[in-house]
């Protein structure tokens, strides 16, 4: 039995567990306070015993919805202003750095001028392979429908 158990385990493996997704870099406890609020409100809306308390509750849930949808623009709008004002003091910042950790390490710490900054623009935005020509050749291979 475990001879099957190992071939298996050899030819499929086990399903991987999920990671969890990072949060959004708005997402704040005021706005998953908010957000639990509006789902409440929605289930109760939605299983209103007659038209009135519907109608009712149904107001109350758009209300809620409206200040979750306030807050979170007004969470977007605060992070993008933190982000500009980050940028131009300092362009290549932690928050660049934040988001590309594989091809912005230590070597912005020693900048060395126009060939540091060709270096950090060739590893944040890599060339196509197209370049090489492989891709056209691929791509006359297939004719055009």
């Amino acid at each position: 039995m475990s001879g099957i158990a190992s071939a298996c385990d050899a030819s499929m493996p086990r399903k991987a567990p999920r990671h969890c997704k990072r949060a959004a870099y708005w997402w704040t406890a005021e706005i998953a306070e908010l957000r639990k609020r509006c789902l409440r409100l929605r289930r109760i809306a939605q299983r209103a015993g007659n038209q009135e308390e519907a109608n009712i509750r149904s107001a109350e849930h758009r209300e809620a919805k409206k200040s979750l949808r306030r807050a979170i623009n007004e969470s977007k709008a605060r992070h993008w202003k933190d982000m500009v004002s980050d940028v131009d003091s300092e362009p290549w910042g932690a928050r660049i750095q934040a988001r590309h950790p594989s091809t912005w390490g230590d070597e912005t710490a020693g900048y060395s001028g126009a060939n540091q900054d060709a270096a950090n623009c060739a590893s944040a935005f890599p060339l196509s392979s197209c370049e090489d020509g492989q891709r056209f050749e691929d791509a006359r291979r297939f004719p055009t429908i």
